[in-house]
Parts: C-alpha cells; sequence; structure tokens
C-alpha cells in the first residue's frame, strides 16, 4: 500500500523479461481485482517489462480495463500510457484520441501531461498533446 514500494519492487522482477506469457495471466488476475495498489502493480510491470511490438495493443486494453478509482491506480496508468507514447508512438497515439479508450479525464490528462513533461517526446509532439487535453 505504499507507490515507492510497489515500483521499487516492480523494477526488481527482471524475472518478468524472460517469462512474459507466464506473467501475463497473473497480470490479468491482478487486473481484475478493484484494489488500488494491484492495479497499479500490473500498470507499473506493464510498463517496465511489455511496451514493445509484440505486446502494445494487449498492454492499452488492460491498461483501459483497470477502473478502480484509486488516486495510485490512476497515476500509474498515466504513467504507463506516457511511457508507451514514447515507445510505441502510433499505437498510443491512436488509443487516446476520443472513442478509443474509456479513460476517466483526471487518469487521461495525467498521461497527456507526462507525455510533455517527458524529455522523449518531440517538441512538435508536445504542442499537439496540449491540444488533446479534456
Amino acid at each position: 500500500n505504499d507507490w515507492s514500494l510497489c515500483d521499487g519492487f516492480c523494477a526488481t522482477l527482471k524475472i518478468v523479461s524472460r517469462h512474459k506469457e507466464e506473467f501475463m495471466g497473473i497480470l490479468k488476475e491482478y487486473m481484475a481485482i478493484d484494489e488500488e495498489y494491484k492495479q497499479r502493480f500490473v500498470a507499473v510491470i506493464l510498463m517496465n517489462y511489455y511496451l514493445d511490438d509484440e505486446y502494445i495493443d494487449e498492454v492499452l486494453a488492460m491498461l483501459d480495463c483497470m477502473k478502480n478509482e484509486g488516486y495510485y491506480r490512476k497515476m500509474g496508468v498515466a504513467w504507463a500510457i506516457a511511457t508507451a507514447f514514447a515507445k510505441c508512438r502510433e499505437k498510443t497515439l491512436n488509443y487516446l484520441q476520443d472513442g478509443n479508450n474509456t479513460l476517466d479525464n483526471f487518469t487521461y490528462n495525467k498521461a497527456i501531461q507526462k507525455m510533455i513533461e517527458s524529455y522523449r517526446v518531440s517538441d512538435e509532439d508536445k504542442i499537439m498533446l496540449r491540444t488533446m487535453k479534456k
């Protein structure tokens, strides 16, 4: 029940990168539990180990399905989406378009804010992203 413990623990789970399929089942189970830190754990693991061409569609769908109202879940999802934009720009940009996601306004806007603050996002994209805030 602490964001820094959750995030630090996730960063140490290097075994996930070698066993992605096996861990995906566990992540889907945790994602279905309406508990703030279980869902943050899923978001941070997805962000750390699954943001690649093979998994990006599934990752964005999973992030979209988590609906716990907890602040730290929302921030974890926003962070993961912002990182997804830096790594898989086109698919994430499509996901962010109206009608392609069910994110609440807080999470959506935080994701946009994090993208704008990122050094991995171009100045041109930052200008575009500013127009997308809700």
